[in-house]
C-alpha cells in the first residue's frame, strides 16, 4: 500500500487562515484513498481582543459638571490593539487611557493616581470582579489630597454643600463581555453592556476613593478565545464526520507566545474524495470552526495520504 508525506510550510501560508499547495501535477485520489493529519507546530498567537473578534472598543463615561451639583455624562472610547489581555492587562491598558484623556485624579504628595475602574481577577469565585467609584467634589478631592490633572477636559462638582457624587460607567458589547464573563449568554455584537446600568449618585460629606459599584461576572469569563484548532482539508470526504472534511480538532497545550505541537502517535486516517486535484488546501478554524485568528503565520504541518493500492 503506498502511502506519502506533505510538507505545509508558512511559505504556503495564505491570510487570514489557509495552508495551499499546489501540486506539481495532477493527484488521482482513487477509492478507499484515506488522509490525515501526522504533524502540525506553529505558534500560539492568538489574540482574545481584536478587531476581527469584534470585541476591542470599550468606553468610559464620566461626569462633567457644568455648576453645582449640575452634570452630564462625556463618553471616551478606547480601542485595544489586537493582542492577548490578561484581566490584569485590561486593568492596566484602561487605566493607563484613564491618565492619558487626563480622566484620572492626582496626588502630587503621594505621586498616586485614583481610577474611576478597577477590574480584577475574583480567583476564589472563578469571576471577574468590575469596581467603578464615585468621583468626589472639587472640594472633597481637595481634602483628600487629589485634583484633576492639569489640562483635565472635565470638571468637579463646585458645589460645597449637599454635594453630590456622581459615579462613571463602563460600557462594552457582548463580544467583550464574553472575555470578562458579562453580558448575554448568546453574545450579539450590538448588544452594548454598561456598569452600572445608570449613574450612580450620593449625597456626600466626605470622600475616600467611594466605590459605587462592586460587580462579579454573571457568567464564566473566556479570557482565552480560543482552545483549539480544527483542520479541515478540500480532498477530505468522510460521511461520518460533521462537516465532511474534517481532518482534526486538536487542543492548544501552549501558553501564549510558545509553540504549540502536536505529533501523532496514531494517525487518524480520514476518507479522500475520488477526485483528480492539482492543489491542497487545508483550512484552519477554533473550536466552533470559525476563521481561526492569528498573529503569527510561521506553520507548519505534515499531511499522510495513504494510497488504497
Amino acid at each position: 500500500m503506498s502511502s506519502g508525506l506533505i510538507l505545509f510550510r508558512s511559505s504556503h501560508f495564505v491570510a487570514p487562515n489557509q495552508l495551499v499547495m499546489q501540486l506539481p501535477a495532477p493527484m488521482v485520489l482513487k477509492p478507499g484513498t484515506m488522509c490525515g493529519i501526522y504533524m502540525t507546530s506553529q505558534y500560539n498567537s492568538f489574540p482574545n481582543i481584536s478587531s476581527a473578534l469584534g470585541n476591542n472598543v470599550v468606553s468610559l463615561q464620566v461626569p462633567h459638571f457644568t455648576g453645582a451639583n449640575t452634570y452630564s455624562m462625556v463618553t471616551y472610547s478606547y480601542t485595544f490593539a489586537d493582542g492577548y489581555y490578561s484581566f490584569s492587562d485590561i486593568n492596566s491598558a484602561l487605566q493607563q487611557f484613564c491618565i492619558s484623556q487626563k480622566l484620572a485624579l492626582y496626588n502630587s504628595s503621594t505621586s498616586t493616581y485614583w481610577y474611576p475602574f478597577f477590574l480584577c481577577a475574583n480567583t476564589v469565585l472563578y469571576k471577574v470582579q468590575i469596581q467603578m467609584g464615585y468621583y468626589p467634589s472639587a472640594a472633597l478631592a481637595t481634602a483628600a489630597g487629589f485634583a484633576l490633572m492639569s489640562g483635565a477636559p472635565i470638571a468637579l462638582n463646585p458645589a460645597t454643600s449637599n454635594v453630590t457624587l456622581v459615579s462613571a460607567q463602563f460600557t462594552f458589547n457582548d463580544f467583550f463581555g464574553k472575555v470578562i464573563g458579562f453580558g448575554s449568554t448568546t453574545p450579539t455584537s450590538g448588544v452594548s453592556n454598561s456598569l452600572p446600568t445608570a449613574p450612580m449618585t450620593k449625597v456626600a460629606t466626605a470622600w475616600a476613593k467611594d466605590i459605587a459599584q462592586t460587580s462579579l461576572s454573571t457568567k464564566a469569563p473566556m479570557i482565552n478565545a480560543i482552545d483549539s484548532i480544527s483542520y479541515r482539508c478540500n480532498i477530505a470526504s468522510n460521511q461520518c464526520s460533521i462537516p465532511d472534511d474534517l481532518l482534526a480538532v486538536l487542543p492548544i497545550s501552549s501558553s501564549y507566545g510558545a509553540i504549540n505541537q502536536y505529533v501523532a502517535n496514531s494517525i487518524m486516517w480520514v476518507p479522500c474524495a475520488v477526485t483528480t486535484t492539482n492543489r491542497i488546501v487545508i483550512t484552519l478554524g477554533d473550536q466552533n470552526l470559525s476563521a481561526l485568528t492569528q498573529q503569527d503565520s510561521e506553520v507548519n504541518l505534515v499531511l499522510a495520504i495513504r494510497g488504497s493500492d
